[in-house]
């Protein structure tokens, strides 16, 4: 082998152990949120003010759960849950490892999720999960003659690399309504959207639930609202120590370049 195929072979040993050296693990995290704050109904009065439509809420309830998980070899679990049997009183959870948080809120302004991992070292291993869940349901009635239009904003978003299964996350709103009055009028409309990093990299989306109920003024519409939100994350990478990995890479190539000394 000629000079000129040594610096060649020395310029491609420079570069791979400049990548060990700068290899960059991405953590990921996922965000999911219904502003609970924004919860409007409209009405539309088809009696002529006889017989005016309203809507009233009952049997309220909320719960609140987060879970962190890091190992297997420094094991470390954390989790956090509560509930309450109404929407005036505040829920908060969180959990915590070293490398995996959760933290999820229930009050009047918000119900929330998120979760965010990071890759484990050599010593913890390769499992970091987080994960965090809220919910709240409430039954309805509406009285009258006339429409209630029921609306609710939420948003969803993932952070993290785009096909990258060792560290993914996802994130999900749920809303679902059904109602019934005993006579002809029932249904039940449903959002369900998810965001996955592993198909959609960075990304954020926001909308608008709607649930459009009649009442005839006879028969009162009953019904329920359930609304959730989920995130989730996971880092599986385990790093290799760098100075490990630099000496083992370096001494491999360093004997490629004594090989071809030898041979030249």
């Amino acid at each position: 082998m000629n000079l000129l195929s040594n610096k060649r072979l020395l310029g491609t040993a420079t570069v791979v152990l400049a990548g060990f050296l700068q290899t960059a693990y991405a953590a990921s995290s996922a965000h999911a949120q219904i502003d609970w704050n924004s919860l409007q109904v409209q009405y539309f009065d088809l009696s002529g003010d006889t017989n005016t439509p309203i809507l009233s809420w009952s049997n309220e309830s909320g719960e609140v759960h987060t879970h962190a998980h890091t190992g297997p070899n420094a094991y470390q679990n954390d989790y956090d849950d509560q509930w309450a049997y109404d929407f005036v009183t505040a829920l908060s959870a969180s959990a915590v490892t070293s490398e995996a948080q959760s933290n999820s809120l229930r009050d009047a302004n918000t119900l929330s999720a998120s979760a965010s991992t990071q890759p484990g070292n050599w010593n913890n291993g390769y499992w970091n999960h987080a994960r965090a869940w809220s919910e709240n349901t409430v039954n309805f009635t509406l009285n009258g003659l006339g429409i209630a239009l029921i609306s609710l904003n939420w948003s969803t978003s993932v952070n993290g690399t785009l096909s990258d299964w060792s560290n993914r996350a996802s994130s999900e709103v749920y809303i679902s309504a059904s109602y019934w009055d005993n006579n002809t009028t029932n249904g039940d409309v449903t959002t369900n959207f998810g965001a996955y990093t592993i198909d959609d990299g960075n990304f954020y989306y926001a909308n608008t639930f709607t649930l459009a109920l009649f009442s005839n003024g006879i028969n009162p519409v009953q019904g329920n609202l359930k609304t959730a939100v989920f995130a989730s994350s996971i880092s599986e990478v385990s790093q290799i120590p760098v100075p490990a990995a630099f000496w083992m890479m370096g001494s491999a190539l360093l004997g490629l370049l004594g090989v071809s000394r030898r041979k030249t």
